[in-house]
């Protein structure tokens, strides 16, 4: 479904010259699957899932997306971002179906798309709420809404629940694995945090320090629903901090995620 091939990209410094930030990256996600992209801060990720949505262009390589060559974005690949960005003057009900108006569908077609994905969503019931009202989770689900009812093959989801508190990511993250799980859309999913990706992902690539590239593949052996207690679970967990402490410049304490964050040695 999404190929990486032998990626390369640099970005301009001011009177630095250019800072390598990817460096012959080469893998696929299949369809259907639901791959995370772990490392570091500033290892890159962003960039990589930028370049699959077509929002990048690569020095060097390429992104095949379907057997067509990425270059520009495309209502085939939805990108959910860290922040929702939601248009604060619409409705709820308005944000969601905003792709659809734009793109002529007509609107008795948008009523009905628009209900069904609110409530594959979560917040069905939420239609004439503006988004200063909601939470900063049911927000996040607006914006997750508002990429599914356009129904794009597959999700490129960059760090979407990393500013929610604890409660309300787990609550989202239980609540992508369900409509995922569903619908079986592709999904790349960027992530620094090891509980995240271990409970998530069906595969978890990891990345290193810049000039990134991919450290490993790890395979996730755990048949759903997944519980966050398991032994496996948190194996899985201390082998992929093992293997981030292990990086040149990445060093990840045995405490809660939110302290893991790249230092220098």
């Amino acid at each position: 479904m999404i190929r990486f091939e032998n990626i390369s990209m640099s970005f301009s410094r001011a009177r630095a010259g250019r800072l390598d930030v990817l460096r012959g990256i080469d893998f696929q996600i299949q369809e259907g699957e639901l791959v995370c992209l772990l490392g570091p801060s500033g290892c890159g990720k962003s960039t990589l899932l930028n370049l699959a949505a077509g929002f990048l262009v690569p020095d060097s390589g390429r992104v095949v997306f379907g057997g067509a060559p990425v270059s520009t974005p495309g209502p085939e690949r939805g990108v959910i971002f860290q922040e929702p960005t939601l248009f604060p003057w619409l409705t709820v009900f308005g944000n969601v179906a905003f792709g659809l108006r734009a793109a002529g569908v007509n609107p008795g077609q948008v009523q009905a798309k628009v209900k069904e994905t609110l409530r594959l969503a979560g917040i069905e019931g939420f239609d004439d709420q503006y988004p200063h009202a909601l939470s900063g989770g049911m927000r996040q689900r607006v914006a997750l809404a508002r990429v599914l009812v356009l129904d794009p093959k597959a999700l490129l989801m960059d760090e979407p629940f990393s500013s929610l508190d604890a409660n309300s990511r787990e609550r989202l993250q239980d609540e992508l694995l369900r409509i995922w799980q569903a619908h079986r859309r592709t999904i790349l999913f960027v992530t620094h945090s090891v509980q995240e990706a271990a409970y998530l992902a069906d595969r978890i690539v990891l990345m290193g320090p810049p000039p990134a590239a991919v450290q490993s593949e790890i395979v996730v052996d755990l048949q759903g629903p997944r519980d966050r207690n398991s032994p496996k679970l948190r194996q899985l967990e201390d082998s992929l901090r093992s293997q981030l402490g292990a990086l040149p410049c990445c060093h990840v304490p045995r405490e809660a995620d939110r302290s893991e964050r790249c230092r220098s040695k």
